[in-house]
């Protein structure tokens, strides 16, 4: 693993790339961490249980707990700022609570779509729990302050679809 290693930073370095040191990490899909020490320009690389990349907690172990947690904790705090945005004083209107929804909470579960078809069902039954505590917040306050959304409920014209339907068609 050394050899392609080094190989793979002379390439780099060859057509101009620079491999950082303290952004590489080692990270082995088995149960215990390889006693191989890897080096890159002389110095280790450490060897990790879980790692970010591109905004996505990859674990070692092969599940998405660890993401899904991450997901939780973001949303939660999200749903925080939905709640005091639909708070009476604040003067949001109907679109700006849907658009903050939008953005901050459903953002987050879509952009980690790719992960979400692995997840367990408790995973992503606590997922749309957090999901749907924003989806409550937001059509409470829609119910208090529109006229046509308790007709849209009461015909069905909104639909909000689970976190995991769309990936297992």
């Amino acid at each position: 693993m050394q050899e392609a290693l080094n190989l793979l930073t002379s390439k780099c370095e060859e057509i101009g790339f620079t491999v950082s040191q303290n952004k590489t990490k080692a990270m082995a899909k088995t149960r215990s961490i390889p006693p191989t020490k890897l080096q890159i320009q002389g110095r280790d690389i450490e060897w990790i249980a879980t790692y970010k990349y591109l905004g996505v907690i990859v674990a070692r172990n092969r599940t998405w707990q660890a993401e899904v947690q991450h997901l939780k904790a973001k949303c939660t705090v999200r749903n925080r700022i939905i709640k005091a945005l639909s708070w009476k004083g604040m003067g949001a209107t109907s679109n700006v609570i849907l658009s903050v929804y939008k953005t901050l909470v459903r953002s987050l579960v879509d952009y980690a779509a790719p992960v979400l078809i692995n997840i367990t069902a408790s995973d992503a039954t606590a997922l749309e729990t957090i999901q749907n505590d924003a989806l409550i917040t937001v059509l409470s306050y829609l119910i208090q302050h529109d006229s046509y959304v308790p007709e849209l409920v009461m015909h069905g014209k909104i639909r909000v679809g689970r976190i995991i339907g769309p990936m297992e068609k």
